[in-house]
């Protein structure tokens, strides 16, 4: 037996191995990161007949995985829950058609938001898909819902859902589990043709529901859940699910009631039928679950109160204080209310180094009044210097951008200097259709893709451009190839450490662009200064501040690197060196010329 302290995430991958998963594909995005990897770690260290990958992006990551569920085998698909709207249309399919072995999508939900564009629930987008959900609430159960949303899956042949919440994905608890045996994942995989199954046309399709529409109501016989009793003649109920369950403990607990008992909903969609017969024995019904009333739409009783009726707040993560003074104010419980801990928190900055800084001040230095959409990464931080206007989804900043100069050519005005910027991995994983699309009807700005090699914002995955895989190596797709073949003439690769060769760079591809209105594409290619400082290839200089320096806080607040400090009773600007990683560009952009380096 072998013992070890798992975050959630990892407790998943336990679980899914565990269950047999034979093909697990994922696009990194957090919460959910460390899922695959952790199942990589699981099958290297155990020899597991498994194949694992990252994805360019989460509908690849899903139709790869369908396809052998198809056949027979059991996969399992990793994303965060803006990640399943990009899987949305097969994941919408799938559940029609179903399949032969089975199928688990792992989604990891973030309320807050606090590394996300949204908060939405997918708890929610399985209802709409009228697929099943499991909502756990530790990770012990994020392992064993694993398993069950396997077996699960294999029994009604359609995808199951585990939705996870950041909380769980990143809580850590004990687990005991046996060595991982490569026999388990010896399958009898066969394609059986049925092209009016696989390949149905809208008439089957209809008939492909009424039998997915069966499914679920015989789902709803089901007893996933567990009605926690503190007292025999509590009138009083919450209904909850998911990590909601383990926050209610702890507020029940703090205040030392026993007149409220709670209802733990382990499948919230589709909601057990039989959970009526618990009901009507409660006077009193408050639902608290994240972040959407999902339980609360299924129930149709009159006691029932919860968002619908404004009992609980319609945003935010519903933390222990939260639902203490929740509970305190619905139950007409008689204690202090319990003030919300407050927490200095530092605005969100590029690392020291970072490459996308030089990027983001020579954009600013090379256009003052452009208009400058970019896209999601650690790069959108580039919004503190100014030098990001709009964020809106994977790959949208390249539709923005054309967008933009099609509204001003349109209406006669004078057009702005538009400059698009996208990461290397977010160009692969939604640009690439944008780019060509933009070619295609002539509009015209320049796309700096900002080329770190890497997945820097969610754990350092590798990119198609570097070639690596998980299990071997991979063949290397060229970002410039790929940019060229989408029809682009201008394109142009710089190191952006060189600020005047990439502002001048940057001056020459708006002219390009605007003289032949056409996309220019400059790639600001240099390695993650995080990953090039642990892997030694980060040249290195000595960097000093010199008695020129007047305390213009020019470098601090125009070029923001956090390296750079400043020291009140001196009145002068000095070096963090626990931070600094001595990359010198700080020496170019000093218009005292008070910063000098040696190598």
């Amino acid at each position: 037996m072998i013992e070890d302290i798992l975050m959630g995430n990892e407790a998943v991958a336990l679980g899914l191995l565990e269950a047999g998963c034979n093909v697990i594909s994922a696009y990194p995005g957090t919460p959910s990161s460390e899922v695959l990897p952790y199942a990589d770690k699981l099958r290297k260290e155990f020899k597991l007949p498994v194949f694992v990958e990252w994805s360019v992006n989460e509908k690849c990551a899903f139709e790869l995985v369908y396809a052998n569920a198809i056949i027979g085998g059991t996969s399992a698909v990793i994303m965060k829950q803006v990640g399943l709207n990009v899987s949305l249309d097969p994941l919408m399919s799938s559940a029609y058609i179903g399949h032969k072995g089975a199928m688990v999508v792992v989604v990891a939900d973030d309320p807050g938001p606090i590394s996300s564009q949204t908060e939405q629930d997918t708890r929610f987008a399985a209802m709409f898909a009228k697929l099943p959900v499991f909502d756990p609430s530790n990770p012990e159960e994020a392992r064993e819902f694993a398993k069950l949303a396997v077996k699960v899956s294999k029994e009604y042949e359609i995808p199951a859902i585990i939705r996870l919440t950041g909380r769980i994905s990143h809580a850590k608890m004990n687990i005991k589990y046996s060595p991982l045996n490569a026999e388990n994942f010896k399958k009898n995989l066969k394609f059986e043709k049925d092209p009016f199954r696989w390949a149905a046309i809208p008439k089957f399709r209809f008939l492909q529901h009424v039998e997915l529409n069966k499914k679920i109501n015989k789902l709803q016989d089901n007893n996933y859940f567990y009605l926690k009793k503190f007292a025999q003649d509590n009138q009083n109920l919450i209904i909850t699910s998911g990590i909601c369950y383990a926050n209610i403990l702890d507020a029940i607990e703090y205040l030392n009631v026993k007149n409220i008992d709670v209802l733990k909903i382990n499948l919230p969609y589709p909601l057990s039928k039989n959970i009526n017969n618990i009901l009507k024995n409660y006077n009193k019904i408050l639902i608290i679950e994240e972040n959407y009333p999902v339980i609360e739409y299924q129930i149709r009783e009159k006691n029932i109160y919860g968002r619908l009726t404004s009992d609980i707040p319609s945003e935010g993560e519903l933390s222990v204080d939260k639902i203490i003074n929740i509970v305190l104010h619905f139950f007409s419980i008689h204690k202090s209310q319990v003030s919300p801990v407050n927490i200095t928190s530092k605005k969100p900055e590029l690392c020291a180094g970072c490459p996308h800084r030089n990027s983001f001040y020579a954009i600013k230095k090379a256009f003052h009044r452009g208009i400058f959409p970019s896209d999601i990464g650690c790069y959108t931080l580039g919004l503190n210097m100014g030098a990001v206007d709009t964020c809106l989804c994977m790959g949208a900043c390249i539709n923005q951008a054309a967008g933009f100069y099609q509204g001003f050519k349109t209406s006669g005005a004078d057009i702005p200097p538009i400059i698009a910027t996208i990461g290397d991995s977010t160009f692969f994983h939604s640009g690439v259709p944008a780019l060509v699309n933009s070619i295609y009807h002539g509009s015209a700005f320049v796309l700096v893709i900002l080329d770190n090699s890497t997945v820097a914002m969610t754990g350092f995955q590798p990119t198609p451009d570097t070639g690596v895989l998980l299990q071997a190596k991979g063949n290397r797709v060229s970002i410039e190839n790929l940019v060229k073949g989408c029809g682009v003439k201008f394109l142009k690769t710089v190191k952006p450490s060189n600020i005047k060769d990439m502002i001048e760079t940057l001056k020459e591809a708006w002219q390009y662009a605007i003289e032949n209105q056409t996309v220019s594409v400059i790639i600001a290619k240099e390695p993650c200064a995080i990953l090039a400082n642990k892997n030694n290839m980060l040249k290195q200089y000595h960097v000093e501040i010199t008695e020129n320096c007047t305390g213009c806080k020019y470098c601090i607040k125009i070029f923001q690197c956090p390296a750079l400090i400043f020291n009140d009773s001196l009145n002068r600007v000095e070096i963090d060196k626990a931070i600094c990683i001595n990359c010198g560009v700080c020496a170019q952009i000093c218009p005292e010329n008070a910063i000098a380096i040696k190598d």
